[in-house]
């Protein structure tokens, strides 16, 4: 089991009373519906022991928000997503599409501090990869319009493996600022190598750390990392079903295997004594690799992900369908260790003109 992994496994089993007092129990029926939403705050907090390592706040003013906002909007060259959270739920919260500055004028600073903005070059892509990147706040506007054109504008070699991009309002501590989303991970060498020498020679606008669970990638500062995309599912146990998965919103790393955990702290303490006693560390372990393995993640590698082989609960008719018969891991195999493949001679050519 990877270190990190392990260590938050720790964590949720010392405040596994808390947590269990914030969750629900012993769901059945349609209440299985209910299941997202009664157990997000519990998710919230296993979260924390990840990102709050990352979310502190920091001193960017009301005035440092809104003009980075309307920077972003007036100048993407792409579509602009945005998701309103209006609680501490990682669930919850509307995606603002087509986002005008008029639309933003009526979020107060609050609601913005710290949220990623999505550029998508379409809403219907679907992602594979994501490549994480430290980006310092004071200069994050700046960076993130380079890195545009160095891997995505205009008709950059490569650019078509770029499907979507996100960058985080000033606010908080990030070492996710920017986030780059790719169609195949067997391309990514096309954005990886440009984006180490820009790093390499803008080492001042960079931090020193990567999101925690994630594959670092070479880089001086370290501050660059990729993990697969999670699916629009999450994990729950129903009884009378078993382990299912379930249809939801697109959603971020962390909560979605924290949800896991939390499904496997549940399955094995549903007696009141059961969190004292008779459920060992280890037997938790153990049912979080096993809930692991069938979300498609190996807990040594817990930055892939591979199909859920799961009966999947509609969203809308709440009948287990299927959603496959067998295991696969994207980059999995003698060749996921090599992270970043060359790309070819005649993909070498700089960075054409964007927007930006």
């Amino acid at each position: 089991m990877h270190l990190e992994l392990e260590q938050w496994l720790k964590w949720v089993w010392s405040d596994r009373s808390l947590i269990m007092k914030m969750s629900t129990r012993d769901l059945s029926g349609r209440e299985a519906e209910a299941i997202a939403e009664r157990d997000s705050l519990a998710v919230d907090y296993i979260s924390c022991f990840i990102n709050n390592r990352s979310l502190k706040l920091t001193s960017a003013s009301r005035s440092d928000i809104r003009s980075f906002v309307n920077k972003i909007v007036t100048n993407s060259p792409w579509q602009v997503d945005f998701q309103r959270k209006d609680s501490h739920k990682p669930t919850e919260g509307d995606f603002i599409r087509d986002v005008s500055v008029s639309k933003l004028n009526r979020l107060d600073e609050e609601q913005l501090r710290g949220r990623h903005f999505h550029l998508t070059r379409s809403p219907h892509s679907h992602p594979s990869v994501r490549i994480f990147i430290n980006a310092s706040e004071n200069k994050r506007f700046e960076t993130f319009s380079q890195i545009f054109q160095l891997i995505a504008g205009g008709f950059v070699p490569g650019s078509a493996n770029v499907l979507k991009m996100s960058v985080a309002i000033p606010g908080r501590q990030r070492n996710d600022g920017i986030i780059v989303h790719l169609a195949s991970r067997a391309q990514m060498g096309e954005q990886i190598y440009p984006l180490r020498e820009y790093v390499g020679n803008n080492k001042s606008n960079f931090g020193s750390s990567y999101p925690a669970l994630t594959q670092g990638i070479p880089a001086d500062p370290p501050c660059m990392s990729v993990a697969s995309t999670p699916p629009n599912q999450s994990i729950c146990i129903v009884p009378g079903m078993g382990v299912c998965a379930k249809e939801i919103d697109r959603q971020d790393f962390i909560t979605y295997r924290a949800g896991i955990i939390l499904q496997a702290l549940k399955n094995g303490s549903r007696s009141r004594t059961g969190l004292r006693s008779g459920h060992y560390f280890k037997k938790f372990k153990a049912r979080v690799a096993d809930l692991f393995a069938h979300a498609g993640i190996p807990v040594d590698q817990p930055w892939l992900q591979g199909q859920v082989a799961l009966p999947v609960i509609n969203r809308n008719a709440w009948k287990p369908t299927h959603s496959g018969n067998q295991h696969h891991l994207h980059g999995a195999g003698p060749q996921s260790n090599r992270l970043i493949p060359r790309p070819s001679a005649a993909n070498s050519g700089r960075p054409a003109n964007s927007r930006w």
